[in-house]
């Protein structure tokens, strides 16, 4: 006899929801007002959401753009207006998060 584990779906507003604070955990602890427009877009930012908080996150591109606009002045990236940029930038503030070494040593151990 075969055993399947059945996973309650989750409703998307939620998911949303869930997605949506992760970002906002991520612009309290890793972001502050600048002057300055972004270089990159939302859609750089969202990784960088998901690297913060390991493995296994995932932030949909809608969830970073609705957190970030709530909080920052931000403008279309393109045409469709499917990015975005925005005024601020990333700071350290707890400790020194290096996105590429955290993100290696976890996979390479």
């Amino acid at each position: 006899m075969t055993h399947y584990i059945h996973k309650k779906e989750i409703p998307l507003e939620v998911e949303l929801k869930n997605e949506i604070e992760l970002c906002n955990q991520w612009l309290d602890l890793c972001t502050e007002v600048s002057n300055k427009w972004t270089i990159s877009t939302s859609y750089h930012f969202k990784h960088l959401v998901e690297r913060h908080f390991g493995l296994g996150t995932y932030v949909s591109n809608d969830a970073f753009i609705i957190a970030a606009q709530r909080r920052y002045e931000s403008k279309p990236a393109d045409k469709e207006g499917l990015n975005f940029y925005y005024k601020f930038k990333v700071v350290e503030k707890n400790q020194k998060i290096d996105y590429r070494k955290n993100y290696y040593k976890k996979n390479w151990r």
